[in-house]
């Protein structure tokens, strides 16, 4: 049986504008989020959201529970600075990420993106660093 993902979080601009139209410099964003695997015998879907948080006791399933929280700052659209922090107790890995991106928009169609991050990789090493190279059409 494949697991089952629930994952639910909040995201908030503190600087910039939704409007359509209007491109603003610098945009400021935070967000957090939580996720936690619905794993248990149970082979409906719709059932196991629900009993896969009752099937242990509460402060355990809490715990199973990964969170994060975060903020990105995007300058001019072109660059972009992020920080976070992580707890997942079960896993080990908890502390913060730091990571920058640069995305370039050849046209109205085609963007580049390239993302270097330093995540938090438990037990095996301090930081994981991730390289990301993306086309968007």
């Amino acid at each position: 049986m494949l697991p089952l993902n629930w994952r639910m979080g909040f995201s908030y601009r503190l600087l910039g504008r939704f409007e359509e139209g209007v491109k603003d410099y610098s945009r400021f964003t935070i967000n957090a989020d939580m996720n936690k695997v619905l794993y248990n015998d149970d082979s409906d879907p719709f059932t196991r959201i629900f009993t896969s948080w009752t099937d242990d006791d509460l402060d355990y399933e809490i715990d199973e529970t990964v969170f994060s929280v975060g903020g990105e700052y995007v300058y001019y659209d072109l660059i972009a600075m992020r920080a976070g922090y992580i707890y997942d107790k079960i896993g080990h890995i908890k502390g913060p990420s730091f990571g920058v991106g640069i995305h370039y928009s050849f046209s109205e169609v085609v963007r580049l993106n390239i993302d270097l991050a330093m995540q938090q990789a438990g037990e095996l090493t301090d930081y994981n660093k991730t390289i990301t190279i993306g086309a968007e059409f």
